[in-house]
C-alpha cells in the first residue's frame, strides 16, 4: 500500500494498524533495500518520484525512489527530507 502511494495514516484507516507500527514495518523493508543498484548499468532515464508524509505532527519526510521503467525494481532510494542534496 506504501508503495502504490498511500500515506501512513491512510495505510491505518483501511487496515486498523496504527500507523507507527506501519512506518516501523516501512522502515524495517528499507533496512533490506541494497544502497546500490545490484546491475551496474545504469539507464539513462529514470523516472524518479517522492512521497511525503509525516512523523509525528509536525516532522515532515520524505522517500525519493528512482526506477527504471524497462525492468521492475527500485534502482536506488532515499529516506530523509526535501533538500537539493537528497534529491
Amino acid at each position: 500500500m506504501y508503495v502504490n502511494g498511500n500515506g501512513f495514516r491512510a495505510i491505518e484507516r483501511q487496515t486498523g494498524v496504527n500507523h507507527n507500527t506501519v512506518i516501523q514495518w516501512v522502515k524495517q523493508a528499507a533496512g533490506s533495500l541494497p544502497d546500490a543498484p545490484p546491475n551496474l548499468e545504469i539507464p539513462e532515464v529514470t523516472q524518479v518520484d517522492e512521497l511525503e508524509t509525516f512523523v509525528g505532527k509536525k516532522n515532515k519526510i520524505w522517500i525519493w525512489t528512482a526506477v527504471n521503467k524497462s525492468f521492475p525494481g527500485i534502482l536506488a532510494w532515499v529516506l530523509g527530507d526535501r533538500s537539493a542534496k537528497n534529491a
